[in-house]
This record gives structure tokens, C-alpha cells and sequence, in this order.
């Protein structure tokens, strides 16, 4: 076989939906099941993207992507692929269930001998065939998704592998703006506007995947603050409110995805400009123990295994911050603002190993206790666990999550105690979030939080029932 040969660019279709990459003999990425996984930027080395989280190559909502209504997932086809010497060129084809959405992608693979990085090139299409199809906004990003980029290694739940890829930059014309990994939800993460030409960098390792806009209007990235991938999407819904687009609407986005070497990105991040978010210094960080709300994150501007306490509103005037005239001992509290009658709460999600935490064992259960200081609140106050079953449908649904709510505190001049303990918990959670919850109007303060594990009856020292 000759040199010019063994070099060509090929494709092996093993299904309708999925197919392997190759330049020579040596592997560049697979196509499975409508998504670009295995990714490699030089023939033969280790993949840079992963099948964990692949990347799509059709259209969806992110949130309940789950729902075939929802993502073009459905009646998946490679249509056509055509092989070159130094390329491949792959049509993709897809719907969602009901078939009133059509999403049209062709992927073009490059590899030239004398050009350093291999590059994958996508250009794809969304077409509203029929009436009712409904896009619900999404606060962070464009309301439809056409890519999810994650490279291996940014983040690892469990914490044993050394993180890769510390920064983010987003490259625009002649600005190039660093946006630190930390599990932070700062507003530079959220709704990057991202026109033709621009362009996002993961930094630094030897191999650093940047995406370039090649195409497209309205689009905006937003890059997640639990494991540092980014969501590249076309904004939609123009006030933040439901849209049903009408049939005959398209809608295009391409890119480009390649990487640079460490040299390279190195000369970029020395380039790079960054901005603390003030926020950062007020956010109430989640720590073992008591908690007591006094300090900040200890190393904003950098990856660190710190998480947040997250404030969910129950209506636009609902305010959350870290009250540090008003607290139960030396510290400060965490206050939640009513103007107007609702219910809202502060919420830990990082409890358990998805978040680098210890494992939740089989048989345990949870005890949670705060104090509430209620005297400029007109209503109740309590605290509560809000849980996911290991195995069980909706991972990804908070409202769908099972609910244990502990006693409950009314207006008064001073500080009381509050308290919930579930039950042995069989099967195990995975998800296990801490509740500090208000109903009313005013401002109610929480205080001196404590999460416990309880151990089975006469397993290391676990309580007898």
C-alpha cells in the first residue's frame, strides 16, 4: 500500500447513526449516536473530547433535553460521506419525536501533514416544519443549543485526578478576556455574546481545543459552573418569555474546532485581561461543620474545591445576601429579602461525591439543624432536604426530587432553633441538597447551619432508634 494510501482520509459507517474517523490507520473521532466523541486534534493521540459529554451534532433545549419534544434526537441518519485525501465530509440529518422540527448537519474533517491541529467543521441548520413547537428561554446561554463543548479532565467529581484546563478565554477581535474556573455563578460565565470570528480557548495544556464562530446571528455561549463546559446556543426568546416559533423559521450556526499548542494559548493567557467579580467577596461558601457565613470564597480566582450556598427567589424582587450587622454568634447570617409575599430559600447542592464529597452510604440518614431569627418577618421560616434517589428518573429536575421538612419557626424577637432528621435512607442518594427556606414577606435570617450524617444503629457509633 502506497504512502499517499495509507494517509487518506476515511470513514467506517457501522450504522445509520454512528461511524469512525481516520486518517490512515490512525483514529481522529467517532460519530455515535448523532454526537462527535473520541475527538482528537493529531492522529493517533489521546482523545482531548470524551463520550461523557460529547459533542452534539443537532439542535435541542438544554433544559429537559431528555424530552424528545424538546431535542432533535429522533429518526437520526447519516446521510451521505465523502472521503478525500485530506478530508471527510459527513451529512447528518434528525428530528424530534412528533417530526416538526428537521435538524440538518454536515461535518467537515480536516487533516493536512503541515498543519499542526486536525479540524472539525460544523454547519447546521434548524428548520420549524410544524405549528406548536414551544422554545422556553434559558438564563445563561442562547435558548437553542447546538454545541456542548467539554474537554477531558476539566472536572473530576471525584477529586483523585489532577484538574486540567484552570481558564476559560474568549477571544474577540483584539481583546481576550480570562474567565477562571471556580464553581462560582459569576456574570462573566453567563450569556457571552459570540459573533463571527470569535472564539473560545480552554487553557493550558499541551493541547487546548478552541471553538471559532464561523457563522450564525444571536448566538450566546455560557459556560457552567459545576464541571466547565460551555453551551453554545442561538437566543430565541427575545423577553425571556415562552416562544412558539412558526413553521418555515431556520435557524444556522458553524464553527470551527481545533486546538493550539501550549506556546500559543500561553501567549494568549499572558494577553488576557480578568476582572474579579465584586460578588464574589459577599458569596456565602459552603464548608464542613458549623456554618457560620463570615468568609468569602477563600480563592476566587482560581480552580478550588469550594461551592457556593445558591439563592433561589421566589419572584424578580426576591433578594438573598450575607447580613453581617445581624448574626446568632460572631459572623453573619444569611438573609433572604421579601418585599412582596413568596417563598424562596438558600440552597447547598454540593453535598456528596458528584461534587468531589464523601460517598452517601446505604442506610444513613441526615439530620440538619439552624437557627432562624424571624423578627422583621411576617411568616414562617423552615429548614429541609431535598433529595434524589441513586437510579431514579430526574436527576436533572429539582422539583421532582423527594422533599424532607423539619420544623417550623413564626415571627418572633429572637433566634430559634430549627430542625429536620430524615429516616434511614435505602437506597442511597445522589444528590442531597440543604433547604433554608422562608414564606412571608420581610427579612428572615438564618444562622449556625449544621448538616449531620447519622450511620446505621451500632455502626461507627451510629444512634440507636
Amino acid at each position: 500500500m502506497s504512502v499517499e494510501k495509507r494517509r487518506r482520509m476515511r470513514f467506517e459507517r457501522e450504522s445509520d447513526r454512528s461511524g469512525r474517523i481516520f486518517y490512515g490507520k490512525a483514529p481522529l473521532a467517532d460519530v455515535r449516536d448523532l454526537t462527535l466523541c473520541n475527538v482528537r486534534f493529531r492522529p493517533a493521540a489521546e482523545p482531548v473530547i470524551g463520550c461523557e459529554v460529547p459533542v452534539p451534532l443537532y439542535w435541542r433545549q438544554y433544559h429537559g433535553h431528555e424530552d424528545p419534544e424538546r431535542s432533535a434526537a429522533s429518526f437520526a441518519r447519516i446521510e451521505r460521506a465523502y472521503e478525500f485525501k485530506n478530508a471527510v465530509f459527513i451529512r447528518i440529518t434528525s428530528e424530534n419525536a412528533s417530526r416538526c422540527i428537521l435538524s440538518e448537519t454536515t461535518l467537515v474533517v480536516l487533516h493536512h501533514p503541515l498543519v499542526w491541529s486536525v479540524e472539525y467543521i460544523v454547519d447546521t441548520r434548524l428548520s420549524v416544519q410544524e405549528e406548536g413547537w414551544v422554545v422556553t428561554p434559558h438564563a445563561d446561554h442562547g435558548d437553542l443549543e447546538f454545541l456542548d463543548l467539554w474537554p477531558l479532565g476539566t472536572f473530576d467529581a471525584s477529586g483523585t485526578l489532577p484538574k486540567r484546563f484552570t481558564d476559560c478565554l474568549v477571544v474577540k477581535d483584539a481583546t481576550v478576556v480570562r474567565i477562571p474556573h471556580h464553581h462560582f455563578e459569576t456574570r462573566e460565565k453567563k450569556r457571552i455574546p459570540m459573533r463571527t470570528g470569535d472564539m473560545l480557548v480552554y487553557v493550558l495544556e499541551d493541547v487546548n481545543p478552541v471553538v471559532e464562530v464561523v457563522a450564525g446571528e444571536d448566538i450566546e455561549a455560557g459556560i457552567c459552573a459545576y464541571m466547565w463546559d460551555v453551551h453554545f446556543g442561538v437566543r430565541v426568546c427575545r423577553r425571556r418569555e415562552p416562544r412558539t416559533v412558526r413553521p418555515g423559521e431556520t435557524f444556522r450556526a458553524a464553527f470551527r474546532l481545533f486546538a493550539i499548542r501550549r506556546r500559543d494559548a500561553a501567549a494568549l493567557l499572558r494577553y488576557a485581561r480578568h476582572t474579579p467579580d465584586p460578588s464574589l467577596a459577599s458569596t456565602p461558601v459552603y464548608r464542613e461543620g458549623m456554618q457560620s457565613f463570615d468568609e468569602g470564597p477563600a480563592k476566587p480566582d482560581a480552580a478550588s474545591p469550594e461551592w457556593p450556598w445558591s439563592f433561589e427567589g421566589g419572584t424578580e424582587s426576591a433578594e438573598g445576601t450575607v447580613d453581617r450587622l445581624e448574626a446568632f454568634g460572631q459572623g453573619a447570617s444569611l438573609a433572604v429579602h421579601h418585599p412582596i409575599a413568596c417563598t424562596s430559600r438558600w440552597v447547598a447542592h454540593s453535598i456528596g461525591p458528584a461534587f468531589g464529597g464523601e460517598p452517601f452510604a446505604d442506610g444513613t440518614a441526615y439530620r440538619l439543624t439552624a437557627m432562624a431569627l424571624l423578627r422583621d418577618f411576617h411568616g414562617t421560616a423552615c429548614v429541609a432536604f431535598r433529595l434524589h434517589r441513586q437510579g431514579a428518573e430526574g436527576l436533572h429536575d429539582t422539583a421532582s426530587y423527594e422533599r424532607y421538612e423539619g420544623t417550623s419557626a413564626a415571627k418572633g424577637k429572637d433566634w430559634v432553633p430549627l430542625y429536620v432528621e430524615t429516616p434511614p435512607l435505602s437506597p442511597p442518594p445522589d444528590r442531597l441538597h440543604l433547604v433554608l427556606e422562608a414564606e412571608g414577606t420581610g427579612i428572615c435570617r438564618f444562622d449556625h447551619v449544621l448538616f449531620e450524617r447519622i450511620p446505621p444503629a451500632g455502626e461507627n457509633g451510629g444512634e440507636s432508634r
